[in-house]
């Protein structure tokens, strides 16, 4: 006998085939949205976490290099220049970078209207080597 001849049948075929792709899609809808659920971060991390991606630099980064600098929010108003420098640094360099950072900052902050609350810190210290 065909399918068609049994209403009831097709009606439940057709009405698993509908449930089957809805109950897969809601597993895949709730494995994505724990990852994809949306952030808004506040106005001092994100601009710690722009300042970062663009003032960051590393020892590593060459022979040169003597020192770390790294750009993290304090608290709901101030951002903190760290900075851990190797006794090779050149004072000069360092002291250039650490001033850049802080004009780089300050620019930030006045071009998103941040300016007026915004406070810059600066921690710098040779890096504990006796660790």
């Amino acid at each position: 006998m065909h399918i068609l001849a049994r209403p009831h049948l097709l009606t439940a075929v057709a009405a698993t085939a509908l449930l089957v792709p809805a109950s897969v899609f809601a597993v895949r809808g709730q494995q994505t949205l724990q990852g994809g659920l949306p952030y808004v971060p506040t106005r001092i991390e994100w601009l710690a976490l722009v300042s970062q991606a663009s003032l960051r630099h590393s020892a590593a980064t060459g022979p040169y290099s003597a020192y770390d600098l790294g750009i993290v929010n304090k608290d709901g108003t101030t951002i903190v220049i760290y900075v851990r420098y190797l006794p090779t640094v050149d004072r000069e360099v360092l002291n250039k970078a650490v001033e850049t950072a802080k004009t780089a900052l300050q620019i930030r902050a006045k071009g998103y209207g941040w300016d007026s609350w915004l406070k810059i810190e600066e921690d710098v210290k040779a890096f504990d080597l006796a660790r």
